[in-house]
């Protein structure tokens, strides 16, 4: 009887040894996935910490730094009835003539050619389909879009006291990003 009850008793005490263990063991792992998943989460805020970047738009202007290092291509989209600056406008014609650079550029369905806000596109005429696209859209965004070069999103948007004027805007370097933001207007209904 005597061995039966030790056995029992350290049985019972391997048993709360293994339990002890078990929980030692279901706690060191979390422990070990919290700290993995801290760790990816801060390097996943290191690198996006220095990819996005408040800007302030003004008639294009925010987006020359990014024009001025274009190489391959730019789609915009142009909802705001603001013509954008001349130094805009000529970079980007430059680009197109001297350096290949095609721009695609999604405009809101029966806008007026001949008002006011639209006339600098007529400066992108001798250029039509061949390195310049307009494409139209019945369902322009309330946001306007550039990327350039697949990798970098401009997104400007209304300031609190004019909802027609973008004023304001985030800068995003991001490959998969701008692939995001170009699906979408590529996916915008067409008129």
């Amino acid at each position: 009887m005597f061995v039966i009850g030790v056995a029992l008793t350290v049985n019972s005490a391997l048993q709360g040894f293994k339990i002890e263990l078990f929980y030692s063991l279901l706690a060191a792992a979390g422990v070990l996935v919290a700290g993995v998943a801290v760790a990816f989460c801060w390097r996943v805020f290191k690198e996006v910490e220095f990819r996005f970047q408040l800007i302030d738009d003004s008639g294009g202007n925010s987006h020359l730094k990014d024009l001025y290092s274009c190489k391959r291509s730019i789609l915009v989209t142009h909802f705001v009835k603001r013509a954008p600056t001349d130094s805009y406008v000529d970079r980007t014609i430059s680009l197109m003539s001297e350096n290949g650079v095609e721009v695609t550029r999604y405009l809101p369905e029966g806008y007026d050619k001949n008002s006011a806000e639209y006339l600098w596109l007529k400066r992108y005429e001798k250029y039509h389909n061949i390195k310049y696209y307009e494409k139209l859209t019945p369902a322009p965004l309330p946001f306007d879009i550039f990327i350039f070069d697949d990798q970098i999103v401009n997104l400007t948007m209304p300031s609190i006291q004019d909802h027609k004027i973008h004023r304001k805007g985030i800068r995003i370097v991001n490959r998969e990003v701008a692939h995001i933001f170009k699906a979408m207007c590529q996916n915008l209904p067409r008129a």
